[in-house]
Parts: structure tokens; C-alpha cells; sequence
């Protein structure tokens, strides 16, 4: 993971959805994309985009 920017905040009691998108696959790691938002609100929390495993 490079870095995280949070672009607003979550509070106790929201739904927030997780969405992950494989980027690439290589013989020994992966890279995946990570959104995260309110699921009520559609306001994004934040985003990364190259996790690496």
C-alpha cells in the first residue's frame, strides 16, 4: 500500500461499502484497488489505488 487519503469520515453507525478490483496478476503478487463509501450518502471515503500483496 503506497498511501491512504481519506476524503471524509465515517461515523459510528454508518454502512460503508468495500470495493476491490483485481488490477493485475503476476507469478508472485497481485495488485488490487480498493473504493470505500458511505452507503447511504454515496460520499466517498477514501481510495487506493495499488495494494500490492
Amino acid at each position: 500500500m503506497i498511501g491512504v487519503e481519506f476524503t471524509s469520515c465515517a461515523i459510528r453507525g454508518d454502512i460503508i461499502e468495500i470495493g476491490m478490483e483485481t488490477v493485475k496478476m503476476e507469478t508472485t503478487s497481485m495488485t488490487i484497488r480498493c473504493d470505500v463509501k458511505n452507503k447511504h450518502t454515496e460520499e466517498k471515503i477514501t481510495k487506493d489505488e495499488a495494494i500490492i500483496f
